[in-house]
């Protein structure tokens, strides 16, 4: 009878399973296929990435024509150069090798969660764990580089832990390591964890000196690479890195909603739940002997034991992950994106959580595939306001059409333009300024404001678009262009303001 039991679960799992990822699939080609930005400022990383790969420095032009911002690293740059050479304007190349970076992720989580628990149901559950998440929901396909930089630490991570499982260490796998960790580094600065665990990995088990040179190799080669950007740029790529980015305006009451907003996400509770049970489970083995265990503890044996304890490391990982999360959150402009990596370890942790809390009731009809079937009914809530979301996003496409047909008729290609959402201009065949006007106007450097109010004042462009409707005569030579088709309401809005002299007759 139980056997028939446990097998009903199994197929009902296995089905869920299938059925969500089928549905992640869906939402993921809606976004491959849909012709113009997300609402991400996916746009913004173009000109940057063009400039890269004819083989110029994308750092230089932050106060200069044609005013490039580039918040990214410059190896994400270069990848997306690759399809702009290859395809043209687009954005299907890189939230294509975002999906596929999103993939890789979710078969790390699964590979570590695997490995510590000894248990494939376990890497699988935390395999679910992540995809039910919703920073990956949210993220998934979108033309950013948080997924393939996570998908290159966390494959420094797998190779490290292999090689704690090999008796020989060979170069090989080091310098793979190194690579990961180096070029996750200029995909996005801020996963740098990920060379803290991986030297931790190794440190674990005894293979110092592979710790110590990944460590000595990966610092090497991101100060190296970070200096030759910086001379090339003319101090260009430390100032806006590491200059300009302390000035961004902090709030810790937007991250502090933005971390509630995640936890109230219906699949994150059940995660803190499991969480809670091994917390739980803990004390009470331990009531009643707190001295003992203290004393226990203080012996050299016991220490060294819980040190080299794979489960502490990921343990540590998670809190470290999470702080970052919430401290670099709290900068304007910030998403629930930043909490991808902490999702990550996340659904790692709480793999280890179930064997190590709930393992106990193994017997019973209480097994991780009960808790996959809840995660996938209630991450199902949250696809379908992302199918929601899709939804509203293709109704606006006419809309988003017409403002480019009006372009293409009334603004000559030889004028310069400006637009919130650069493919707006772009995929007229028109040149603009200013790829990612967000970091021009959040107050990180008066210059930079001033930059921009000069550049609108100007009156120089052909079409502005804007994200909001101004009051009449804020642009002074500029026409309010309305559409036959109505503005998105449930989508990101924009108005099209064009040079007067160019439509007296309108």
């Amino acid at each position: 009878m139980l056997a028939i039991v446990q097998n009903k679960w199994r197929s009902l799992w296995i089905g869920g399973v299938i059925l969500y990822t089928l549905a992640l699939i869906c939402t993921a080609v809606s976004r491959l296929i849909y012709p113009y930005d997300l609402g991400h400022y996916e746009a913004a990383i173009w000109m940057p990435a063009q400039l890269s790969i004819e083989g110029d420095n994308p750092y230089s032009y932050a106060f200069q024509f044609p005013f490039v911002m580039s918040p990214y690293g410059y190896f994400y740059y270069l990848t997306i150069g690759v399809g702009l050479h290859l395809f043209g304007l687009q954005f299907w190349f890189g939230r294509g090798a975002a999906l596929l970076a999103a993939a890789a992720c979710t078969g790390c989580a699964y590979w570590v969660a695997r490995r510590l628990t000894g248990e494939r149901a376990l890497g699988g559950f935390a395999a679910v764990v992540f995809i039910t998440s919703a920073p990956l929901q949210s993220w998934l396909a979108l033309h950013r580089s948080d997924f393939p930089a996570l998908a290159l630490g966390s494959a420094a991570i797998v190779i490290a832990f292999r090689m704690t499982d090999k008796m020989k260490t060979r170069w090989m796998h080091g310098a793979a390591i190194c690579c990961c960790l180096i070029a996750a580094f200029f995909f996005k600065q801020t996963f740098i964890l990920p060379v803290l665990i991986s030297v931790a990995i190794l440190f674990q088990a005894q293979r110092y000196r592979a710790a110590l040179g990944i460590a000595a190799g990966t610092l090497i080669g991101i100060s190296l690479t970070a200096i030759l950007l910086n001379l090339t740029s003319d101090g260009g790529y430390f100032h806006q890195h590491f200059v300009l980015t302390r000035y961004i305006p902090y709030s810790y009451y937007s991250s502090l909603k933005r971390l509630m907003y995640l936890i109230l996400i219906p699949a994150t509770p059940v995660s803190l739940c499991i969480l809670l049970a091994w917390l739980g489970r803990g004390i009470a083995q331990n009531k009643g002997s707190v001295r003992q265990e203290i004393s226990l503890i203080r012996k050299r044996a016991q220490i060294i034991e819980l040190l080299r304890s794979p489960n502490l490391l990921v343990v540590l990982y998670l809190g470290l992950a999470a702080m970052l999360a919430f401290v670099t959150a709290a900068r304007g402009g910030s998403n629930i994106n930043y909490y991808l990596e902490t999702a990550w370890i996340g659904s790692i942790v709480v793999a280890v959580a179930w064997r190590r809390g709930l393992g106990a009731l193994k017997e019973r009809w209480w097994k991780p595939e009960f808790a996959v079937i809840v995660l996938l009914v209630l991450g199902g809530f949250n696809l379908m306001r992302n199918a929601r979301g899709e939804f509203y996003r293709w109704q606006s496409l006419n809309y988003y059409r017409e403002v480019i047909s009006t372009i293409d008729r009334y603004v000559p290609r030889n004028r310069a333009n400006f637009s919130v959402y650069p493919e707006l201009i772009a995929f007229g065949g028109r040149a603009y300024l200013f790829n990612d006007v967000a970091q021009y106007v959040d107050g990180r450097s008066p210059e930079l404001v001033r930059l921009f109010s000069e550049s609108l004042r100007s009156g120089g462009y052909g079409a502005i678009i804007l994200s909001e409707r101004l009051p009449e005569d804020s642009l002074p030579g500029f026409r309010f262009m309305p559409m036959k088709h109505s503005v998105p309401t449930k989508f990101y809005p924009v108005f099209l303001y064009v040079d007067q002299s160019l439509v007296p007759d309108f």
